[in-house]
């Protein structure tokens, strides 16, 4: 059986996650047309990680880096569970045809599905911003520092877009990072829901993503 490696941060209520932000849990969820992500699904950071660095290591034979490649896909907002994993299968399905050789990954945050509640999922964006960095770019950086070469990649689409920049922005406030050897590959925005301005070169939020 295949399966769908998330990052997710929202919290549980009823053995069901919400939209509201909660405890970071790495998941590994079946492949399969509706099956969305569940509590059950949870691995242990280690395992997980392990895992991912593994799968990106054994899928190519033509790769960037030799430890192969991961792309991060953060999604937008209004989207359900089932969304979000039906996006994360149709890009792994639709990048591997493309001729992409590396593993593709999401990092969920809590957002509801609903156009109105766009002020509110900005918001919880914001507030799980840090634990992109704390619980994702960390992990890259000490497996870096371990001699693992796996080249990370980042695709925010919508508000996953202004997410990736407040993580970037905030990493550069953690002095700890500045100690450790990690990077980024690329970066990506879909309908990115961010000005061009944020982007240009004397923009002092852009900074730090470039």
């Amino acid at each position: 059986m295949n399966y769908d490696y998330s990052i997710c941060t929202r919290a549980v209520h009823d053995g069901a996650f919400n939209n509201e932000p909660g405890k970071v849990r790495y998941l590994k969820s079946p492949r399969q047309d509706g099956v969305k992500p569940h509590p059950a699904h949870e691995i242990s950071v280690s395992a997980w990680v392990q895992e991912v660095r593994d799968l990106a290591d054994g899928i190519a034979d033509s790769r960037v880096c030799d430890g192969g490649d991961v792309l991060v896909f953060v999604h937008g907002y209004n989207n359900t569970l089932e969304t979000i994993a039906r996006r994360q299968r149709y890009l792994t399905e639709d990048l591997a045809a493309e001729g992409f050789k590396g593993l593709v990954i999401s990092f969920d945050w809590p957002c509801a599905d609903s156009t109105l509640n766009y002020l509110e999922d900005r918001w919880d964006a914001a507030k799980v911003a840090d634990q992109l960095v704390t619980k994702g770019i960390q992990l890259i950086a000490r497996g870096q520092e371990d001699g693992c070469e796996t080249n990370i990649h980042l695709l925010g689409h919508s508000t996953g877009a202004y997410l990736i920049m407040e993580a970037c922005a905030q990493a550069q406030k953690k002095g700890s990072l500045f100690k450790q050897d990690w990077r980024i590959g690329q970066v990506a925005f879909i309908g990115g829901d961010v000005s061009s301005a944020a982007l240009a070169a004397d923009s002092a939020w852009g900074q730090p993503l470039f």
